[in-house]
């Protein structure tokens, strides 16, 4: 994986460090007044007046019934049909309320007043059928009119012109759900002043009344608090409090995966089916009631909020469903500790290197003594007892096989040397890691690859290393929450792993020794006074740069793909002979660059410059043969931070043809970027704490710092290279910014890195993109984009190509600009191309 950097100006480039600036996009304002999704058909589509009125057949009109007993916003909601109607409603309908829609203006019901007019589509509503559709302000359907009716299900055209109105508003659109309005029962009056054959703003004629319906009435209740492996018993009461008997009353209750049915007490015909538990009564009479109790056993793994739903459903007609359903959550209280993490295929030689992980989610520490960790070996001969130690709330441990090969691998010491490891050893074809707690009870296991799938504490095949990245060195790890940053959950089968490949948002990922997760995995997000200046490459950024070099009094880091440009060699040369402590670590094995190519003896002998003036220059190196292993696929960041008081980032590596010195008034040449420096305080900290820990030598075996070793690789360039220190002027493209933006006030910043947090969807990129909706636009300019990752887009989709689309599809604007051919690189030959493809055809 790569370290990357990336900056995010409303979704702007891809790139490690991602900063995003949110400057424009309104969206999670417009989402927060837009507020939550609707039930279906909380607001039904009650009235149509699809023939018009006997005034004019133009003067169509459609009537909203909220059913619930509290106001609904309707702002973000929308009112389509299959042909040309789209309306974006406005305001809000009442409880028990009505919303009323008019055709072109407010005439077609001339005495009571529109909540809505205008235009109804081409032509209004076609006499003939069609279907309206309701979606509230998440673009979920809410209620439908006409689906499966072919012709409109009730109501007429000339020379009656009555309305269709909804019998039961609650109930599903359907044709005997449908009236024609009955002529007698009216309301309103049409343009001519003349009664309306129609009922808007007011109940329609052949409305279900209070005392035609039954009303069936759930509830549930259990204990509030349990521990780990009760027995817990429910009650669920259900009464029919309506005017008629409930005809074939089905109750179904849903046990939580936490929970194993035991037993019931009803008098009921009952069927359990999994975790679905179902009674039939039969006919409910109004004014009766029944009561049912039943027993289950939660899990000794089980901890946190166990909740459980349980329905009712009849097939007489009811008003009110809201109160069908209920649900009752016990709190699990106790200790759950969990294998979190596991390196069966390790770095060194005979992996003395493994090392698994435990997590204690509960919610009290957790005394490990004589506990054990085992192997499925089907004897105790295949457990080894965990050192005497206590284990608070949240903590993680790593237990090691060898503390010393541990270190070397992981940059950092154990918690924790087992005196005894598993026998053999963790097998890389396949094995299980099963831990026991002081009873002997099995807490939790993980199996992987080929090991024994019939373990006890397991269930389906076991988790695979994700095959995008070495196998070698991968860290099995669970999804982490993006809040906590504790396990998701813990079903006992791969889905909790990030390397299963069924959760193509959550898994499909990798994880390596030396990654920060614990450090980097949340972005930091402040608002703060900042002073911001944007360069546009190639026409200004390069003076951004060094200008943000020449503010530096006391110290500059710098970490970058690559640092071959002449002009910012020597500005960090003469920082350097004036006392700044200058550091620089830079990418150890640049793409399709051998070691005599011209561009690195450029960056050899650029670090000669650095290291003579004073400086240090550091590589983060991958050398297999020597058990050094880089912890990232490359050092892709490009950013440097000065006193560190300013931060400096961006698309562009410190090359000439990213960053061109040339005189610009007759044009310039280069790549298109942008590179962005702040004094934000938090993101300035936020970086320097990247950059310690990146390159701390101490902890990590794969920083090499210039000719300390290896120095036909990473010394001083060959004695026939002339390096290049001057800056050609071309004029290959016209300069079209020629100053760098600058502005100071208050604003939103978040920084993140990757890969530790590049997939996060509540925020970082994905969740910036993912407020995008009707009104907003989204623009991405990229180098080159996938149309999948694997194999084609359904089975191994871009998760954020497919962010864009789904951006698009809410009513984004989004427009994708990448670069075109190949950049000489036979691997890329036709990616953008189809992407391009791909993209244009949804």
């Amino acid at each position: 994986m790569q370290h990357k950097a990336w900056i995010s100006v409303a979704c702007l480039l891809g790139g490690l460090t991602v900063l995003a600036l949110w400057l424009g996009l309104d969206g999670a304002a417009r989402a927060e007044e837009m507020g939550p999704s609707a039930d279906v058909r909380d607001v039904a589509i009650n009235e149509v007046a699809w023939g018009g009125t006997a005034a004019s057949a133009s003067d169509e009109w459609i009537e909203l019934y909220n059913s619930t007993s509290t106001s609904v916003s309707l702002t973000g909601w929308h009112l389509v049909d299959d042909d040309s109607l789209s309306i974006a409603l406005t305001g809000e309908i009442a409880p028990h309320g009505f919303y009323l829609l008019e055709r072109t203006d407010d005439n077609a019901v001339s005495d009571i007043t529109a909540d809505w007019f205008g235009s109804f589509g081409a032509g209004g509503l076609d006499n003939s059928g069609e279907v309206l559709t309701l979606t509230d302000s998440l673009g979920q359907m809410v209620d439908t009119a006409g689906v499966g009716a072919g012709a409109w299900p009730a109501g007429s055209g000339s020379p009656s012109y009555y309305s269709m109105e909804r019998i039961n508003p609650t109930g599903s659109d359907v044709p005997s759900n449908w009236c024609s309005n009955d002529g007698t029962v009216r309301n309103g009056l049409d343009a001519d002043g003349s009664p309306i054959n129609g009922t808007p703003r007011a109940s329609n004629s052949c409305a279900i009344s209070s005392d035609q319906v039954a009303d069936l009435v759930i509830s549930k209740s259990g204990p509030l608090i349990a521990d780990p492996g009760d027995i817990v018993t429910y009650t669920i009461l259900l009464s029919n409090t309506g005017w008629i008997t409930a005809t074939d009353v089905v109750i179904t209750d849903s046990l939580p995966a936490e929970a194993t049915f035991v037993t019931q007490t009803s008098g009921l015909l009952f069927f359990p089916v999994g975790q679905r538990l179902v009674w039939e009564l039969g006919d409910m009479l109004a004014g009766t009631a029944r009561e049912i109790t039943l027993t289950a056993w939660l899990t000794e793994t089980t901890v946190g909020a166990v909740t459980n739903l349980v329905t009712a459903s009849t097939s007489a007609s009811e008003t009110v469903k809201a109160n069908n359903s209920a649900v009752w959550t016990t709190t699990v209280e106790g200790s759950q500790v969990l294998i979190s993490a596991v390196l069966y295929d390790g770095y060194q030689p005979g992996d003395p290197d493994e090392a698994v992980q435990l997590v204690n989610v509960g919610s009290t520490v957790v005394d490990l003594t004589g506990w054990e960790l085992c192997k499925d070996t089907g004897t105790s001969l295949g457990c080894r007892a965990l050192p005497s130690i206590v284990i608070s709330t949240t903590d993680r441990i790593w237990l090691a096989r060898d503390g010393f090969s541990f270190t070397l691998s992981f940059g950092f010491p154990p918690d924790y040397e087992m005196s005894s490891w598993l026998p053999y050893g963790l097998s890389n074809a396949g094995d299980e890691v099963i831990l026991r707690d002081d009873q002997g009870f099995i807490v939790d296991a993980l199996v992987y690859k080929d090991g024994l799938t019939t373990t006890q504490g397991w269930g389906g095949a076991g988790v695979r290393p994700y095959s995008v990245g070495r196998e070698e060195g991968q860290v099995l790890y669970r999804i982490p929450d993006e809040v906590t940053g504790l396990p998701v959950s813990d079903s006992n089968s791969a889905a909790d792993w990030i390397q299963t490949a069924s959760d193509p948002i959550q898994g499909r990922r990798v994880l390596y020794p030396g990654w920060d997760m614990q450090t980097l995995f949340w972005p930091i997000s402040e608002s703060e006074p900042a002073t911001v200046v944007v360069g546009i490459a190639p026409d200004n950024a390069f003076e951004v740069v060094s200008q943000t070099i020449a503010r530096a009094q006391r110290t500059i880091s710098v970490e970058s793909y690559s640092l071959r440009h002449p002009e910012i060699i020597t500005a960090l040369v003469q920082k350097a002979q004036e006392g700044v402590s200058v550091t620089v670590l830079l990418e150890g094995a640049q793409a399709g660059i051998a070691s005599q190519d011209p561009r690195w003896q450029q960056e050899l002998w650029g670090c000669q410059q650095i290291e003579e003036a004073g400086g240090q220059c550091w590589f983060m190196v991958h050398e297999p043969s020597a058990r050094v292993y880089a912890r990232y696929e490359y050092v892709h960041s490009k950013y440097l931070i000065v006193d560190d008081e300013w931060l400096l980032l961006g698309s562009q590596n410190l090359t000439i043809s990213s960053l061109p010195s040339d005189p610009k008034s007759n044009g310039t040449h280069g790549s298109r970027g942008v590179v962005l420096a702040t004094n934000a305080p938090s993101v300035v900290t936020q970086a320097a704490r990247v950059f310690a820990l990146d390159l701390d030598p101490a902890l990590h075996s794969d920083l090499l710092r210039w000719t300390s070793t290896l120095t036909g690789t990473y010394g001083p360039p060959l004695p026939s290279f002339t390096p290049q220190l001057t800056v050609a002027d071309t004029m290959t493209s016209p300069v079209l910014f020629p100053n760098p933006l600058v502005f100071s006030g208050t604003y939103d910043f978040e920084l993140l890195t990757a890969p530790e947090a590049a997939l996060r969807q509540s925020d970082s990129l994905f969740g910036l993109v993912g407020q995008a909706g009707y009104g907003d636009e989204v623009y991405v300019e990229q180098l080159y984009e996938h149309v999948d990752w694997g194999v084609n887009p359904i089975d191994d989709p871009n998760v954020r190509l497919e962010a864009y689309v789904a951006a698009a599809r809410r009513g984004a604007t989004v427009r994708i600009l990448l670069n075109s051919g190949a950049f000489g690189q036979s691997a890329f030959h036709n990616t953008n191309t189809a992407t391009v493809a791909y993209v244009n055809q949804i």
